[in-house]
């Protein structure tokens, strides 16, 4: 039973290499897990030599065949990526603009600026009844249409919490503004 627990414990160590291999090929990790690894070779051969039943055995040869399996993929896509056939993932980086700060717009709204105020308004569990692509022309429609009547140079946009729901505003800028409440 106790040989049992230390494959458990290997394969549950083997679970932990192949992600943080996965976040290092990503990006999202600094370094490789080469001490994980050499940690879990060692571990391997010392399970091999206390190998008692057959179905010990191939449980273990199963392991051993998968982390081999990971190193050599690893270092495939590692190599991959140093000559430039593989580009390393960029990591996810956090909205660049707060919703509720909300943003100023001209005439084109930007990608990352209309899912800001698109995760503000729908990002707390209300179901969207629109998507990203046709929200952005939503926002330069009414942008547009508010700057044609009020004669503006641009519109600040954001977020709002009233009575619980949230809500886009738009307020017009005048030349030399910044849109901010005063």
């Amino acid at each position: 039973m106790e040989f049992q627990n230390r494959l458990d414990a290997l394969e549950r160590r083997l679970r932990a290499f192949q992600i943080d291999y996965e976040r290092f090929l990503a990006g999202a990790r600094a370094t490789p897990p080469e001490e994980a690894e050499a940690e879990l070779g060692n571990a391997v051969r010392e399970l091999r030599v206390h190998a008692r039943s057959a179905a010990d055995g191939f449980r273990l040869s199963a392991l051993e065949a998968r982390f081999n399996s990971y190193r050599e993929l690893f270092k495939k896509r590692l190599r991959e990526s140093e000559i430039g056939l593989r580009p390393r993932l960029p990591i996810e980086e956090p909205a660049r603009h707060d919703p509720h700060e909300g943003v100023t717009v001209s005439r084109r709204v930007e990608e990352d600026w209309a899912a800001a105020l698109f995760q503000g308004l729908y990002g707390g569990g209300r179901a969207p009844d629109i998507d990203l692509d046709s929200f952005r022309r939503y926002l330069e429609r009414q942008v547009a249409t508010l700057r044609e009547k009020t004669g503006c140079s641009s519109v600040r946009l954001r977020v709002v919490d009233s009575d619980g729901k949230m809500k886009l505003r738009a307020k017009p800028v005048r030349p030399g503004g910044d849109g901010r409440a005063s």
